[in-house]
């Protein structure tokens, strides 16, 4: 048994052999098992009578032999071990090849059983790595290496005091605890959400997670947290609607009007521009949502573009919703043009001057705007603009149908017409 690893079959047959003589009291007689096998072979302080379990005692054994190969990797045995089958790895890293021998893979058994118990043992850390052995409490660490971090622990141990390198060790692995981020959090009152986004946000874990199981649809983080964010501003708009209308049950709410979305005046038409920006690859996604004073959408869009930071962006959408505004032949009419970025409304103002990076669009901008008499522009806040901002993300993360601009998607809808309602419109032709 500390040598091969015995077939399941006939562990299994010695047990009942075993067992049938435990409960056997003629020897012409089958006795009757008023237990279950699996319990007699557990220990006495569990309940059982503490059988040898035949299965998990081989597993021991070769378990055995897989721990005299680790520390005498010189004796006789081992060295005809390394030369057949990991004479240039380790032998905790070692797979388990084509075509072994039963006693390989026999000992590759036990060597499984005991590896997910193995530590290090801190000495002088020469023959320890820092992030692929097992030194620490919570097991291994992982992740990339960075190109100034130690291989070895022995380069986290100071050679004068031999103690621990603290300023070396904080500054390779200064991440935060959750413990410690979830307590930052739930003492500072700005950066705790509200209870409605919250509960929101645990409702799309929860869709995506059967979502997973059961349509085996990858998960997706953003999506989930964009969702809520726009699911908790259609519960807000609902709120303001009734304390507007003198629906609500109970006049402790307090509710802020100034980030609502507003209709613009009659006969004008006014186009809310919001963009997402993705630093790591230097692109962004634009949306505009045209609506008139009744709230009805009239106009929607989206535009993919190349950008160097967040405010190039948004200066890239301002143009394009210029020229597109002149392709469809309303230019001529009142409009007002609103954006989040109180940098690009200054600047097209006049109060600010460009910076030089963004100068040639910026020209453009100049010869566009005298094209529109009634043209104007206007900085609003960004929980004004959830509609656009939910389709900008949707688009970079490719949630879109190709026609989703003629059958909008029913969030869509539910925004703009929370945000036409919350806002006194009628969301009628008449």
């Amino acid at each position: 048994m500390s040598i091969f690893k015995l077939p399941t079959s006939l562990c299994k047959l010695v047990e009942q052999e075993i067992s049938g003589f435990w409960w056997k009291t003629d020897p012409n007689k089958v006795g009757v098992h008023w237990k279950k096998w699996d319990l007699l072979k557990t220990d006495k302080d569990g309940g059982g009578l503490g059988f040898r379990d035949l299965m998990a005692f081989n597993k021991a054994m070769l378990g055995k032999q897989a721990w005299r190969l680790i520390h005498q990797p010189g004796s006789l045995w081992g060295q005809v071990f390394k030369g057949l089958y990991f004479h240039s790895v380790n032998f905790q890293k070692i797979a388990r090849g084509t075509r072994p021998l039963w006693g390989w893979q026999s000992l590759l058994l036990g060597r499984e059983a005991i590896l997910p118990h193995i530590n290090w043992s801190v000495g002088d850390g020469m023959h320890i790595r820092i992030r692929e052995d097992k030194w620490l409490p919570i097991g291994t660490i992982g992740g990339p290496v960075t190109r100034e971090e130690p291989e070895r622990v022995a380069n986290l141990i100071d050679p004068l005091t031999q103690t621990w390198n603290l300023p070396l060790i904080q500054q390779l692995f200064n991440t935060p605890r959750i413990d410690v981020w979830i307590t930052e959090r739930a003492t500072n009152q700005r950066l705790i959400p509200g209870l409605a986004t919250i509960a929101q946000i645990l409702w799309q874990v929860w869709c995506m997670r059967n979502s997973w199981i059961f349509r085996h649809r990858p998960p997706d983080p953003h999506r989930a947290v964009d969702d809520a964010l726009a699911l908790s501003s259609l519960q807000s708009s609902s709120v303001v609607s009734n304390f507007s209308t003198g629906r609500s049950r109970t006049g402790a709410a307090i509710v802020d009007t100034v980030h609502l979305w507003k209709p613009p005046e009659r006969d004008f038409l006014k186009c809310n521009i919001d963009g997402s920006y993705y630093p790591s690859s230097q692109e962004g996604m634009m949306a505009c949502f045209s609506r008139n004073h009744q709230g009805i959408l009239t106009d929607v869009y989206t535009k993919w573009f190349l950008a160097a930071s967040a405010f190039q962006l948004e200066v890239q959408a301002l143009t394009f919703t210029l020229h597109h505004l002149r392709n469809q032949g309303i230019y001529m009419g009142k409009i007002v043009i609103e954006s989040d970025s109180q940098i690009l409304v200054d600047i097209v103002h006049g109060k600010k001057k460009s910076p030089w990076e963004e100068r040639s669009l910026f020209n453009e901008i100049a010869a566009l705007l005298p094209g529109y008499p009634s043209v104007r522009q206007r900085l609003h806040c960004g929980e004004a603009n959830g509609a656009a901002d939910w389709a900008a993300k949707a688009h970079g993360r490719l949630d879109l149908a190709h026609n989703w601009n003629i059958f909008t998607p029913y969030i869509l809808q539910d925004l703009v017409a929370a945000d036409a309602i919350a806002s006194g419109c009628t969301l009628t032709n008449a």
